[in-house]
């Protein structure tokens, strides 16, 4: 089901609510770049950033949004009521270049993938009230970007070129350095867990591919890839889609037509949508 925005430019990185019934999103205008949430049922969208706001994420609870925001040459870390009533509130973050902020399930963490001037890319993390300065979470074997935690906190996803070919690779949480385990045999990008976390959602290629999540004596394993959908949807290393509580729905990017105006839509829906066309 094609759901329009209600938004006037590029609709970019949805996130799903923790509940499944609202969706924050960055929209890019002629006017810049905001943050704006809207619930599934088309209720009208509502801004949420206030003069430029980046990579929106929730809080655990779902009270919250949590976005980037860059005033002049500074980027802060803001939250706000997902209803954008109140105004958006500093967060504390340590003085790095942040991008992909999430909060863990507990909300003691934080986690953020950072840039340094060379353009090298690593994913760092905070805990909240406790650490002046952050900590690295994954070992400097190349750009890592893209970090995501399964909701009950365990495991972080993420995408590295270590090997010269970008991959999805897993490590416990927040003991990063115990073990690691390569999630995508080859091309990986764009991680996301299903909320049980029995499943890993990523991209491979130009298709959305799911691998189950199974621990046997103690040690963390996936499955063999399984295709779940393919079309004309934005894909980037990070996220433009993510998927429904029950694992059974998914909102994602469209990308336009040549014949189309650069305006995008969500989708909905899609395995509903999928039966419609090809049946069964």
């Amino acid at each position: 089901e094609s759901i329009p925005t209600g938004l006037k430019g590029i609709v970019w990185m949805p996130d799903l609510s923790p509940d499944g019934t609202r969706l924050a999103v960055q929209v890019t205008s002629e006017e810049g770049t905001e943050v704006w949430t809207a619930r599934t049922d088309r209720e009208s969208p509502r801004p949420i950033s206030s003069g430029s706001g980046l990579r929106p994420s929730w809080t655990p609870d779902g009270e919250w949004v949590i976005y980037t925001s860059r005033q002049g040459e500074e980027i802060g870390l803001w939250k706000r009521r997902a209803d954008g009533s109140g105004d958006p509130e500093p967060l504390h973050h340590p003085e790095v270049d942040l991008h992909d902020v999430i909060m863990s399930p507990d909300s003691a963490w934080m986690i953020a993938g950072t840039r340094s001037e060379g353009g090298e890319r690593d994913i760092v993390g905070w805990r909240v009230g406790v650490d002046p300065v952050p900590v690295l979470l994954v070992p400097d074997a190349g750009s890592e970007m893209a970090p995501t935690l399964s909701h009950d906190g365990r495991f972080l996803a993420y995408v590295s070129d270590e090997t010269g070919v970008l991959r999805v690779y897993v490590r416990p949480f927040p003991n990063t350095e115990d073990w690691v385990h390569v999630a995508s045999v080859g091309l990986g990008f764009a991680p996301v867990w299903s909320q049980d976390g029995r499943e890993l959602f990523y991209v491979a290629s130009d298709a959305l591919v799911a691998v189950e999540v199974r621990e046997e004596n103690g040690i963390f394993d996936t499955g063999e890839e399984r295709f779940v959908f393919t079309g004309s949807y934005l894909a980037d290393i990070h996220p433009e889609y993510d998927v429904s509580p029950d694992g059974q729905r998914f909102v994602a990017i469209q990308s336009p037509g040549a014949d189309q105006e650069t305006r995008m839509v969500m989708i909905l829906n899609f395995f509903t949508l999928l039966e419609e066309r090809v049946g069964g």
